[in-house]
Parts: C-alpha cells; sequence; structure tokens
C-alpha cells in the first residue's frame, strides 16, 4: 500500500500532461485524497486492504508515523474538498492551473515520503520537495503580498 500511496501522484502528474483536459485536474486531486485517507485509516486500523511489498526498504510504517499519516490525510481531504470550488474562482488559465495541482500533487508526495521515509537521507530529499513545491504554490496568484 504504501507504494500506491506514493506512486500515484506521480502517475497522476504524467496523466494531467499528456491529456491536458481541465477537469483531470480537480478529478486527480479528489482520487488521491481519497485514496490517500483510505490507505492512511486502512493502516491506522491496522486492516490489510493490499497485501504487502517487500520490495522497499526504505519507506516504512510504525506506531508514530501512521498518527501523522492520518492527520495529514484528514486535512489533505478537507483541502481536496476546499479547492473544488477554489479552483472555479482562480482567474487562471488551464495551463497554470495545471502546474498548480502538479504542484498539490507533489507537495502531498513529498509530505507522505517525509513521513513514512526510514531513511534520513531520503526524509531530507523529501522535505527539500515540500520546500520547493509550497514554494510555488504560495506564489500562485503573483501578489505583492505573496512575494
Amino acid at each position: 500500500m504504501i507504494n500506491l500511496i506514493l506512486l500515484f501522484p506521480l502517475l497522476a502528474c504524467l496523466i494531467l500532461y499528456l491529456f491536458k483536459k481541465d477537469y483531470l485536474n480537480n478529478l486527480m486531486i479528489n482520487i488521491y485524497a481519497v485514496l490517500h485517507f483510505i490507505i492512511s485509516m486502512a493502516y491506522l486500523f491496522r486492516v490489510n486492504l493490499l497485501p504487502n511489498c517487500k520490495c522497499c526498504t526504505f519507506f516504512g510504517v510504525n506506531d508514530l508515523n501512521v498518527v501523522f499519516l492520518a492527520i495529514m490525510s484528514i486535512v489533505f481531504l478537507a483541502v481536496a474538498i476546499y479547492n473544488n470550488g477554489h479552483l472555479k474562482n482562480v482567474d487562471a488559465t488551464g495551463k497554470k492551473v495545471r502546474h498548480y495541482t502538479y504542484m498539490v500533487l507533489l507537495f502531498v508526495l513529498s509530505m507522505t515520503g517525509a513521513i513514512l521515509s526510514n531513511n534520513l537521507g531520503i526524509t531530507w530529499v523529501f522535505i527539500e520537495g515540500t520546500t520547493l513545491a509550497s514554494a510555488y504554490l504560495i506564489y500562485f496568484k503573483k501578489t505583492k503580498h505573496s512575494i
């Protein structure tokens, strides 16, 4: 399940890049939010939805990081619901909104990777990924206050 929660945003970004349809922006964020919520709740309540893959030793779930994962998942689900109305009111082109969607997906991917990582170096890489993605999200509207 860790593989699914970490690879879906990359697949969603690839789909957005290839098809370039405006309705896919909210759809991919919503699908990932629901998927993230289901998987994190399954880990929280110790329900095994998929067989564990032993191929990845750099990520894991323990009693502490599952709490952070669940909190992040609940907040992300709320943000995804809010985002549905927010993107309708944004005065931006399809390309700019698509870049916004890329950065939201990569931001949540980076936060999830930082929480689930068992390696300090990989954790640092994911933390830097959150910095890069959030920098674009903060400056999305390009106002004086966002700079």
